[in-house]
This record gives structure tokens, sequence and C-alpha cells, in this order.
């Protein structure tokens, strides 16, 4: 398609649209890792019984362990 035959309105408005998937995706991104350490620092101070959730860090560790 010829970027002559899209006009700047629709040019502009397409902008908006990918800028606003980025900012979605990065959103999305830190609530993941928000909620991971979260998680992490709750386990590590003792609120969170690690027996039963575990912790990011070993479950990362024991997937290592099994890989090699």
């Amino acid at each position: 398609m010829d970027k002559k035959a899209i006009s700047k309105d629709r040019m502009v408005y397409l902008r908006k649209q990918k800028l606003n998937k980025i900012a979605i995706f990065t959103v999305q991104i830190i609530i993941v890792v928000g909620f991971i350490l979260v998680w992490e620092i709750l386990a590590n101070v003792g609120i969170i019984d690690s027996f039963i959730a575990s912790q990011p860090s070993r479950i990362v560790k024991t997937f290592l362990n099994l890989s090699r």
C-alpha cells in the first residue's frame, strides 16, 4: 500500500493505536514482574509459607537443575 494513499489523519490514528498497544504490553509486563517480586519478598520474610507456595527463585533453580 502506498503511503500517499493513506490520509494524514489515518496515519495519526494508526500511530496512536501502536503506541497504545505498546503501553498496554509494558503495563502487563510491569504487573507480572511486580507480582513475582512481591511473591519473592513475602516468601523471604515468612508471610507466605514457602513450603506451600514455594518461591520464584527456587522454582527457577529447580527448572535449571532439571534441564541439565
